[in-house]
């Protein structure tokens, strides 16, 4: 047999003295680093037979970092707080990373919860590991428009890189999709689903897709998903007092917690929206830069049935579950 130290100095020669690392799993490492630990943490823990090449050793290691998600955030985590449990909750519970079985998830909850969000973090932290991925938008209304069409197109460029595909109606998008599909592992996530046409059109069954493909699907509708057969289905659930004052803070006062003279009044906003992050959106939209004293009326007017707002709101903020956007001639209303 041979021992560590013959495998340290031919692995790594110039670590011949050095100690080996304390738990590098739990630091915030980049890939290529935690590679490095991981080799060199197996040559000096572990002895191996003579006849066990190194480099498929190495190859071994490798292969079993790259298969495992890593929850990295992007940079600016501000649209992310209160997500992380929920993600590992969703890919640890719900996907099955590690089977060659074809998932279909849904992700349901009302509008305005974080279903979107939500899955964008999955897309963004899973679509590495798959051979070929795609994140349909507004499926409800591209399909309200009759195109159904554009988005058969879009998911098969997008998995397969070739935009020629002569997708020129919805039975052919189906063939094109079944046919083409089934030969490669791929993450797909259709956003905003409410009609199960929209299903059975753009992923019909399981078998259009390669093992291990994942399909995720995010909707208001728990009916549309049980009519489709998902039986796998995470609910979102709204944020706590803890982290929707967190998330309010960051995006009014670009910081976790509020100024010491606002945190009694963010404490009255976060309990209004009672955990929608949409609903907090709006109301850090209407009070951001204001006075403690507009603030302090403002809130008092929320307990009214309407209150007059001279602003003009982003489009994506008409609506909300908790406060209803109307526009009239000049002005827009909270309605609660």
């Amino acid at each position: 047999m041979l021992e560590r130290p013959f495998l340290q100095y031919r692995a790594f020669p110039g670590l011949k003295n050095r100690t080996t690392t304390k738990s590098w799993e739990a630091s915030n490492l980049m890939p290529t680093t935690c590679l490095m630990k991981c080799i060199q943490e197996a040559f000096f823990s572990q002895t191996v037979s003579a006849a066990q090449h190194e480099s498929m050793l190495i190859l071994e290691i490798v292969k079993e970092i790259l298969s495992q998600p890593r929850l990295i955030f992007p940079s600016s985590t501000v649209d992310y707080v209160g997500l992380d449990w929920r993600l590992k909750e969703l890919i640890t519970s719900h996907l099955c990373l590690d089977t060659d079985d074809v998932k279909f998830v849904g992700i349901h909850g009302m509008g305005g919860i974080g279903k979107a969000t939500l899955a964008k973090v999955v897309f963004h932290q899973l679509s590495a590991h798959f051979e070929g991925s795609c994140f349909l938008t507004n499926v409800r209304d591209i399909f309200s428009k009759g195109d159904l069409v554009s988005l058969q197109k879009q998911l098969v460029s997008d998995i397969l890189k070739d935009s020629d595909f002569p997708i020129s109606n919805i039975h052919i998008g189906v063939d094109i999709i079944r046919s083409f599909l089934c030969y490669q592992k791929i993450l797909v996530i259709f956003d905003d689903v409410d009609h199960i046409e929209q299903l059975s059109k753009l992923a019909g069954d399981r078998s259009w897709f390669g093992l291990g493909s994942k399909i995720l699907i995010t909707t208001r509708d728990k009916h549309v998903l049980v009519a489709h057969g998902v039986h796998k289905i995470y609910n979102v659930e709204c944020l706590n007092n803890d982290d929707a004052l967190e998330l309010f803070s960051l995006k009014a006062f670009k910081t976790g917690n509020p100024p010491h003279e606002y945190l009694e009044l963010c404490q009255d906003v976060v309990r209004y929206a009672d955990g929608l992050p949409l609903t907090l959106e709006i109301l850090i939209f209407f009070l951001c830069g204001r006075s403690e004293d507009e603030w302090i009326g403002a809130l008092e007017s929320f307990q009214d049935e309407c209150i007059c707002i001279d602003e003009n709101i982003p489009s994506e903020l008409f609506f909300a579950p908790k406060i209803f956007l109307s526009r009239s001639a000049t002005k827009w209303f909270f309605a609660d």
